[in-house]
C-alpha cells in the first residue's frame, strides 16, 4: 500500500477480509486472488474516490471492512449464518415484497396514493420524510428497538 492506512507503529496490520483477497502465491501481497480480482479492483476505485474527497485516511485507517456476498451468489446461506450468530437489526425487503405490500409505491394507482408511506407520513421536513422513508424500507427486527422508536 502506498499510504499508511493500516500502519500501527512500525508494523502494518492488514484487515483479515483484505488479507483473504490476496493471492497466496504472491509473497509480497501485491496480487489479488483470481476469484477476488474484481473485488480488489472495485476497492481500488473506491479508495481513489475517497482520496478525491479527502476522506481516505479517516475512513480506511479504521480497518472496518466487510465482504459483500449477494444473496443470489451464495449470500443467502451466509446471511442465515450471520443472523443466527448475531441478531439482525433491520429486515431486508426485496422489490417484489415492497411492491406487493404497497409500502412506498402503489402499482394499481401508479402513485403513492393508498400506500403505507402515504397513510403514515406526517413528517413536515424533507429530512424527516427521507428518514421515515428509510425506516419503512428497512424496518427494525428487534422488538425493543421497535418500541423505542
Amino acid at each position: 500500500a502506498e499510504e499508511d492506512y493500516f500502519k500501527s507503529g512500525a508494523e502494518t496490520k492488514w484487515p483479515d477480509v483484505l488479507k483473504s483477497m490476496l493471492s497466496e502465491t504472491d509473497s509480497l501481497g501485491l496480487t489479488a486472488a483470481d476469484s477476488k480480482d474484481l473485488a480488489v479492483r472495485s476497492l481500488g476505485a473506491m479508495i481513489w474516490y475517497l482520496q478525491y474527497c479527502l476522506l481516505d485516511q479517516e475512513l480506511l485507517s479504521m480497518r472496518k471492512f466487510e465482504e459483500y456476498v449477494p444473496l443470489d451468489c451464495g449470500g443467502l446461506e451466509l446471511a442465515v449464518k450471520k443472523a443466527s450468530a448475531v441478531q439482525q437489526r433491520h429486515m431486508v425487503l426485496d422489490g417484489v415484497t415492497m411492491s406487493n405490500l404497497d409500502v412506498v409505491w402503489s402499482s394499481s394507482s401508479q402513485s403513492t396514493e393508498g400506500t403505507l408511506l402515504h397513510r403514515l407520513n406526517l413528517c413536515t421536513t424533507a429530512c424527516g420524510k427521507r428518514l421515515f422513508h428509510q425506516w419503512l424500507c428497512a424496518p427494525l427486527c428487534q422488538p425493543a428497538s421497535i418500541c423505542d422508536r
